[in-house]
Order: structure tokens, then C-alpha cells, then sequence
């Protein structure tokens, strides 16, 4: 090779998938896409409908940003 990256061929559609948690509440959701630049719109749609809710761990923002001082 002349110093360019090796390119790797991959299927352009596929399926996004939020994985079910009984204990959360959350169910199973899938939405298919069908190019690289569709895969932002496919997560948004199975997030919107999986309604999961992301819940920060104050105590370890405090230590990270300890960390982060020095």
C-alpha cells in the first residue's frame, strides 16, 4: 500500500436496538436504517419511544472533577 488506510466494506442498513430491562421498565426497541447518515435519526427514534432516562451520579461528578483539579 501506498500509506492509505485499508478500507473495510460493511453493510449499510441495519437495525438499532434498546435492550429490554424488566427491572427498569424499559422495553425492547428497534428502528432500522438504511445508510451510515441515518443512524443518528434511528437512535433518536428508539430512544424517544424507550423513554429511558439518563440519571447522573452526582458523588462521582464531584470526584471526577476533584481528579480533574489536580
Amino acid at each position: 500500500m501506498t500509506g492509505q488506510a485499508e478500507q473495510i466494506p460493511f453493510w449499510a442498513c441495519a437495525s438499532v436496538h434498546l435492550e429490554a430491562n424488566k427491572t427498569k421498565g424499559i422495553r425492547s426497541q428497534d428502528e432500522m436504517f438504511n445508510y451510515f447518515e441515518d443512524i443518528p435519526r434511528a437512535i433518536k427514534v428508539v430512544l424517544s419511544r424507550g423513554k429511558p432516562v439518563a440519571v447522573e451520579d452526582v458523588a462521582y461528578s464531584m470526584r471526577a472533577e476533584k481528579r480533574r483539579k489536580g
